[in-house]
């Protein structure tokens, strides 16, 4: 009798899936050198294909707080630029949350739409 290869192929595909979702994203610390204030982002935005700058509240070395940051990819004309604008702790950009609108952002979108004014209670 014929053994069925198929599931032996198919645990091996499952568990290459699995090693693979399991590696873990490398991280580097970004020190800007004008300024010396460093942002944690992945290692491949510290390659020699990018410069990095940052600008914003530092504290011990490390972004805080409002602040931007901003890698140029140097190997595309014009320059690509990877920017994180907002909030910082400790190095770490802290993106907000997908799909919530900041009170300006609604105030514009309304009166780009001409609902200034309409009351959105039900």
């Amino acid at each position: 009798m014929k053994k069925n290869r198929m599931p032996r192929k198919k645990n091996r595909l499952v568990l290459m899936a699995l090693a693979l979702l399991a590696t873990p994203a490398v991280a580097a610390q970004h020190k800007d050198p004008a300024s010396g204030c460093a942002v944690v982002a992945p290692e491949h935005l510290a390659s020699s294909n990018f410069t990095f700058q940052y600008q914003g509240r530092c504290e011990g070395g490390l972004a805080e707080g409002k602040g931007k940051a901003d890698w140029t990819y140097l190997r595309e004309s014009p320059p690509t630029h990877v920017v994180w604008e907002g909030k910082f702790s400790a190095g770490v950009y802290l993106p907000p949350p997908e799909g919530i609108v900041s009170a300006r952002e609604w105030t514009n979108l309304c009166a780009f739409h001409g609902i200034v004014g309409k009351d959105f209670t039900g």
